[in-house]
């Protein structure tokens, strides 16, 4: 698992930029394919949640306490991607696991230029 190349402080005021139920990607440590999960919420400051991997039984063994990871997800144009490690695997009320809340992150740009959002005004009449 490498490690992540230009780093950035998680800007501690405005948190982490990540929707309920955004499809994650985890790379974790010792583990040689991807998997997906999706989010499902945090404590700020302290821990996030997701729901087990797809392919959970082939990575059942690597989702110990303490066991790192790197995250990736999309959100508004941008990758976000930060290690983790593995609080612990929960299997009661819900199926999920809690990893550690980011210090750090990493935001990268998908586009060469960013974004305009652009009002056109229109107007609709029905004829009945």
């Amino acid at each position: 698992m490498g490690e992540l190349e230009g780093i950035l402080e998680l800007n501690k005021s405005k948190g982490i930029y990540i929707d309920i139920g955004t499809k994650v990607y985890l790379e974790i440590e010792d583990v040689n394919f991807s998997v997906t999960s999706i989010f499902i919420g945090m404590l700020k400051d302290e821990f996030m949640t997701i729901t087990l991997p797809n392919r959970y039984k082939s990575v059942k063994n690597k989702l110990f306490p303490a066991n790192k990871m790197v995250v990736k997800y999309l959100h508004d144009g941008s990758v976000y991607e930060f290690q983790t490690s593995v609080i612990e695997t929960l299997n009661n009320p819900v199926r999920a696991l809690a990893i550690e809340y980011p210090k750090l992150v990493q935001e990268r740009e998908l586009r060469v230029l960013k974004r305009n959002n652009v009002v056109i005004p229109s107007r609709i009449e029905a004829i009945l």
